[in-house]
């Protein structure tokens, strides 16, 4: 059996690069120039935290404010949800201790919170603006502290046959240092893929029926809605579409095609780790250079082959060829990497060229050993036909001749 395997040349260290229900138009984001003052509220973190179960999710959001100022400040927020929402809780953490709050009508909240302004107390106040709005006034936040605003709700996700889509309206009416996002999804039904059109997600697979989205960015200046689909399917191929179209222009589509998430071998590989260990390396720089490279070393499978090409003025490598990266050969090669020390030029041109010769001469092995398998399989057929009498000895030992001639 022929065995594929992905190669590939790394480079480490140098300072070069080798390089739903209905589908609706993703609008790009708005950019909020934004004048603030050294003393106005920091929007510190925004968090949410969502588990989703047979397509009803529960959201957490989690709003952290700073206030750099030396006197006490308050802040109002604009909180969009999407159509369908319950908002289940309300809580405001301070100084150690959260206090759960009341959703109420907005004349009354407004009426209560001003009283509770002027006796200077702890209120989180969520008012109703509109069909898809809340508002989020909270008091006081103290000098060179944080107040901490959390907002539970639950929202039924929109389901077009096998689509499933979910919305998150992010808001950015200040700039948010820390913005992190989480999703767990849990169906009965086996999960084929999932997909963001508006954001570069980091998506993990649990199981078949269970998975996790993440997101993270720091110094958000602006935001648009978070929109993530996945599919749900039994099928050993799923496939979903989206389309759009505005009037008489020309439309889109985005065609989803997953394979049943089978458990599969790992594929074998080759790789070529190329290290730079000129004089400009010298110190932190190589020190985290081959903390990555052992890093990688740990992380490869028994199959999988390697070779390491070490450069300055001049190339050195840990062998002549690939070698598989068992314990024995994992503990030499790790102890390569311990030995190499910084100094002189920076050869890279040959050492790039060594490290894909290691490609040329595996392709060359790979060649000999299906052809090698392949002739031994004839000797065997031919053994098999002498037994039964097909071949005469003389026709059978210059068969054979031949072939044991062709594996030399």
């Amino acid at each position: 059996m022929t065995i594929v395997r992905t190669l590939m040349l790394v480079l480490v260290g140098a300072g070069i690069g080798l390089g739903i229900a209905k589908a609706q138009p993703i609008e790009p984001p708005l950019i909020f120039r934004l004048e603030l003052s050294p003393d106005a509220v920091v929007l510190k973190s925004y968090t949410v935290k969502a588990e989703v179960v047979n397509q009803v999710a529960q959201f957490v959001l989690e709003l952290t404010f700073y206030n750099p100022s030396d006197f006490v400040q308050e802040e109002t927020y604009i909180f969009p949800v999407p159509k369908g929402t319950v908002i289940s809780n309300l809580t405001l953490c301070g100084a150690g201790r959260c206090h759960e709050g009341k959703l109420m009508s907005a004349a009354e909240a407004r009426q209560i919170y001003e009283e509770i302004v002027r006796r200077t107390k702890d209120p989180a106040l969520l008012e109703y603006l509109g069909e898809r709005a809340f508002q989020v006034r909270v008091f006081p936040i103290p000098p060179k502290g944080d107040q901490r605003v959390k907002i539970s709700y639950q929202q039924v996700l929109q389901r077009a046959g096998n689509l499933i889509e979910l919305l998150y309206p992010i808001t950015a009416q200040k700039p948010i240092e820390q913005l992190l996002l989480q999703i767990k999804i849990r169906e009965d039904e086996p999960i084929a893929s999932v997909y963001s059109p508006t954001h570069k997600i980091s998506v993990q697979k649990l199981s078949e029926s269970q998975a996790t989205v993440s997101l993270e960015a720091t110094r958000v200046q602006s935001a648009q809605d978070f929109r993530l689909f996945y599919t749900v399917s039994e099928k050993e191929l799923g496939v979903d579409i989206l389309t759009y179209r505005m009037g008489d222009e020309d439309g889109y589509f985005l065609l989803l095609i997953s394979p049943a998430q089978d458990e599969l071998a790992p594929v074998p590989k080759d790789i070529v780790f190329v290290i730079d260990v000129s004089g400009s390396m010298e110190g932190e720089k190589l020190a985290q250079a081959k903390q990555s490279l052992k890093y990688a070393l740990g992380k490869l499978n028994p199959q999988d082959r390697v070779a390491i090409v070490a450069f300055s003025d001049t190339v050195t490598g840990f062998s002549t060829q690939l070698v598989s990266v068992n314990e024995a050969n994992r503990r030499q090669l790790e102890a390569f990497v311990d030995k190499l020390e910084a100094g002189g030029g920076t050869n890279i041109r040959d050492a790039l060229l060594w490290g894909l010769r290691f490609f040329e001469l595996g392709a060359q092995v790979e060649k000999f050993r299906v052809e090698a398998e392949k002739k031994y399989k004839e000797l065997e057929a031919l053994r098999e036909r002498y037994a039964k009498g097909e071949l005469s000895k003389e026709e059978f030992d210059k068969e054979a001749a031949r072939l044991q001639q062709e594996l030399q």
